[in-house]
């Protein structure tokens, strides 16, 4: 019995030649599009925090004691953290007391100086602040000041250093902080300075014995 044993055809020069340029282009052109893409990715925030609100601005006004006095007269001079206090509930704000606040007469006006800051925080993320203030009547206080106290209440004058006389209610307005404006950063401060008196020609009989109350409001919001 012949035994046949099988034969290859070989490929001719030319076919081998087309298979071999096939698979050259094949590989050039996955060479070619890998150089031309990349990728790149970003988390939003800062380490484990993605989108979040900043903290709440959080302004202080200077310690006071039992008395109502405070327990340093400026900025400058309350260094300590706990020179400070937040007194940041309306109806149970702290006392500030200056001399001849209890015996005023008509004609003489009592000079008042309120340090206040805002907070210095370190875990603060937001920017600036602007600092706004204003008089407004003391939370239960409100039905004896116009009643009882109406003609005390109503010749009480209200003045920046150098500005006009105004009203309680009229009385308002925003501190600025020399060059940078209405812009406080965390831990700035200053001293916010208000004059009071009675109105000229009042007669001192007509406010004998009245008692008015009254504070001052300070407002604090993240500067644009």
């Amino acid at each position: 019995m012949t035994e046949i044993t099988p034969t290859k055809k070989r490929a001719s020069g030319r076919k081998r030649a087309m298979v071999t340029g096939a698979i050259a282009l094949t590989i050039a052109s996955a060479a070619t599009f890998a150089a031309f893409q990349d990728a790149a990715w970003l988390n939003f925030g800062n380490g484990d925090k993605g989108f979040s609100t900043a903290k709440e601005v959080d302004i202080q006004v200077i310690k006071t004691d039992n008395q109502g006095n405070p327990v340093k007269a400026t900025f400058a001079q309350a260094t300590s953290n706990t020179d400070w206090q937040e007194s940041d509930i309306k109806g149970a704000a702290a006392y500030i007391n200056f001399d001849g606040l209890q015996s005023l007469v008509p004609g003489d006006a009592v000079n008042m100086s309120i340090p206040f800051r805002q907070a210095l925080n370190s875990t603060t993320t937001h920017g600036p602040s602007k600092i706004t203030w204003a008089i407004e009547e003391t939370p239960g206080k409100e039905t004896a000041n116009g009643t009882t106290n109406a003609t005390l209440l109503n010749a009480l004058r209200f003045q920046i250093p150098g500005g006009n006389w105004k009203t309680w209610a009229a009385f308002n307005g925003e501190v600025t902080n020399g060059l940078e404006g209405n812009r406080w950063n965390p831990g700035e401060g200053g001293d916010l300075k208000i004059n009071v008196k009675i109105e000229d020609g009042t007669p001192a009989a007509s406010i004998r014995g009245m008692n008015v109350h009254l504070q001052v409001a300070f407002d604090s919001t993240v500067a644009n």
